[in-house]
Parts: C-alpha cells; structure tokens; sequence
C-alpha cells in the first residue's frame, strides 16, 4: 500500500556492544612474573563480529600515549575461562609496562570488524615494586607476661621484623589491643621505627608510652602486632597474651533522682534512679539495690529492693548506666519520713558507699 513500510518481525537492526564490569585489581606487583589478570564484560559478543575484537591499552597516569597494548581473549585460553561467555580476559605483567611503578589506567576498547571503536571503558591501577606475596614478616615479639597497675604508666614492647624486599619497605607497624572476653580491640597502637641495626632485611620497631587510659579491668590481654610494607601489604599477625592484674576499686554511685516528698492518695508509680559507675567498667558491676527505712525506725520486709537497666520494671533505656525501679505508696503506708539506702555490688563483692535520700510520705490531697 502507498505510504506502508513492511518489516520483518523476527529481526531487529544489530545493537552495538556495550563494555561492562571492568575487573582490574588494585596493585600489581613488578616482580610477579605471572602478572594480573584483567577482564571486562561484553553484552553482545557476537555484534563485534568473528574479525572484530575487544582491546586494552595501559596509559601511565597523566600520560595520553599507552605503554602497552594488546587484545582479550573470550575462547576459553590464556587465562579466559569460559569460551563465549562474554567475559574478555588478559593479563598484564610489570615486563609489558616497563617494569616502571605509579599509577596506572587501563582503557577497554570494543572494536568490530569495521575497525570503529564503538564503546571504551576506564578503570585504574597502581604498579609497585617487588614480587607477589612478598609481605613484611614478624619474626619476634618482645612483650612484657604479665603487668601490674604501677607498671601502666610506663609499658616498653618491640617487635622485629623483615621483608623480602628490604626493611626500608616496611612502612608501619601496630598492635590492636584486645580486653578480656572482647572481641573489638580497646586501642590501636602504633609503634615507633627504631634505628638501623646494619641488617638490610630486618627493622626493629619499638612502643614506650602509658596504658593506663586503656586498661581498665583485671585479666588476659590479647595484643596482636601486624607489619604493613608501602604497598599496603600485611603480615600474618603475631599475638601475645599479658596478664594484668588490678587493685579491685568498688563502684561509685551519682545522679539519684528521687523526690523528696509524695501523697500516699497518689496512685501512680513512682520512679527512682541512680547511675552507677565501676573503674573496671559496667561489665564489673553485679547488682544495684536499695533499703528502706520506715519512719519507725524498722527496715521494710522486702529489702534488698533491686534496680534495673534493663529497660524493664520502670527503667528508661537499657544498658545506659541508669539503674531504675518503679515504686508504688498505698493509703496503708505509714506516714513520715523513709529513708532510701542506695548501694552498688560489684563481682568482687566490693560495696560502693550508701547513697541516701529521704522521701516524706504525706496525705496531702494531690492536686
């Protein structure tokens, strides 16, 4: 018909193929003989054609001129794994670009039969020196077994270490420090580079400083030391356990908010709570309670009366150091002033001083 087009409906006009997925890895190693291996994904293999290609180039970074070139390979060799899968593998070498380290970019190249370039994809790398696996080593940890409160002030550990392609390559070296029973460390700590000893391949590295801030509890300290060379490479750790032994300091008690006086025809609870600190930390602490008094001088038949921070029985938050307990004043509570004892065990059995409030029971009609 006049004007009317007809179109084969089972064929569309060919896509063009797009680059996805660029894998490079971060660092290449210029003594790896093996090199990376590099791969970026197609999304029609078969739009490039059979004489067509997809290419990479290696540019140093600030440099438009590539130091290498060469093609990926989707046929299940050279490093490729499936043949046909659209996933175009290479491999690059410090050879290919010279055996030169910095930063690095490689450009992927789709390029059909017709030689046009029809799509590039970006993604970076940074060279550097020595082989694959070359990591610094700790080869000896000097540690102290055991350490008591008037050591903390002044604690010395050194550790020694090597690396295959000099110590001059070992960058830095630190030691996480693990409190008993946690399983995040208290503090890293970073320790000092000592001098040269004549021994090309092995460094010293040393730490002199306080630990009282760190220190809080009794028990086994895990400290574990890694090397780290200039390449970001890290050693295996080593670990050491110290014992440390503390003076037990009972808790201490803060904070009470307690009103001072209440009608017995009032009919809602009544919240109290004290915060309560340990020097050994909030784990330490095993209970807080308080007694009570009545206004004839006999102690109330459910003393102890316990406090949370559980979030439970009137408690606000849990775990914020805030111990709380809702009470309840009925009509048959005898009139006058009660005294509220406050105290804190910890698990040595060590009791922190009383705090004390007095609450005036009234019969004021409240308003």
């Amino acid at each position: 018909m006049p004007g009317c087009e007809v179109v084969d409906p089972v064929s569309t006009p060919e896509a063009p193929p797009v680059l996805s997925r660029p894998a490079v890895p971060d660092t290449l190693r210029l003594g790896d003989a093996a090199g990376m291996r590099i791969s970026v994904r197609v999304s029609d293999p078969q739009s490039i054609g059979d004489a067509g290609s997809v290419r990479f180039a290696v540019f140093l970074e600030g440099n438009p001129v590539p130091v290498f070139e060469d093609t990926l390979r989707d046929d299940g060799t050279g490093g490729d794994i499936l043949p046909r899968d659209g996933e175009h593998t290479g491999r690059i070498s410090g050879a290919d670009i010279g055996g030169r380290a910095g930063r690095y970019r490689v450009g992927f190249l789709a390029v059909p039969q017709a030689g046009d370039v029809l799509d590039t994809l970006f993604a970076g790398f940074h060279a550097v020196e020595g082989a694959s696996g070359s990591a610094p080593v700790i080869f000896e940890v000097n540690v102290p077994d055991s350490l008591s409160k008037e050591d903390l002030g002044s604690v010395r550990f050194s550790v020694r270490t090597e690396d295959p392609d000099g110590a001059e390559d070992i960058d830095s070296v630190f030691c996480d420090v693990y409190p008993p029973f946690q399983p995040q460390p208290a503090v890293r700590l970073g320790l000092a580079k000592s001098p040269g000893n004549g021994q090309p391949q092995y460094a010293e590295f040393g730490y002199d400083g306080d630990l009282n801030g760190v220190i809080a509890i009794s028990g086994s300290y895990t400290f574990r030391f890694q090397a780290r060379d200039r390449a970001g490479l890290l050693s295996l750790p080593r670990v050491a356990i110290v014992a440390i032994t503390l003076p037990n300091q009972p808790p201490v008690l803060s904070e009470p908010s307690v009103p001072d006086t209440v009608s017995r025809r009032n009919s809602d609870p009544i919240l109290l709570s004290v915060r309560a600190t340990d020097p050994q930390g909030p784990a330490d602490i095993r209970r807080v309670y308080f007694n009570t008094i009545k206004p004839d001088g006999a102690p109330s038949a459910g003393n102890p009366f316990s406090l949370y921070d559980d979030g439970t029985n009137g408690d606000v938050t849990a775990a914020d150091g805030v111990y709380s307990r809702a009470i309840m004043i009925s009509t048959s509570n005898m009139l006058g002033d009660y005294r509220f004892d406050f105290y804190a065990e910890d698990l040595a059995g060590e009791v922190s001083g009383a705090l004390t409030r007095i609450i005036t029971v009234t019969d004021q009609i409240p308003e």
